[in-house]
């Protein structure tokens, strides 16, 4: 295995596998999280969050990341489309993906 790439080298906040172990994401306190091809190294996706992350999970299916941060505030990206939604109050990720707490 290969190291990550230099810029996710300082102050990682978090980092996290994807259930099936092909994605590695990383969160540093630069208000970022670089989710990488854990076999390749190549940067899947480039995610801005509102402050350090913290904290980092994927849904069991591998499609989500939740991201948290600093900032109290956490954001669920859908990694098939890039779109993200922070108006969750609170979320669980079941077997099959997400799925909203009564």
């Amino acid at each position: 295995m290969r190291p990550a790439p230099a810029d996710d080298h300082l102050d990682v906040g978090a980092l996290c596998f994807s259930p099936d172990g092909r994605l590695l994401a990383i969160g540093n306190a630069f208000n970022s999280v670089n989710v990488w091809d854990a076999v390749s190294w190549d940067r899947v996706h480039n995610i801005t969050h509102n402050g350090a992350v913290r904290s980092l999970h994927f849904s069991p299916d591998g499609r989500w990341l939740a991201v948290a941060g600093m900032n109290k505030a956490v954001e669920f990206h859908d990694l098939a489309t890039g779109a993200y939604d922070n108006h969750a109050t609170i979320w669980e990720f079941g077997a099959s993906g997400r799925t909203t707490s009564r």
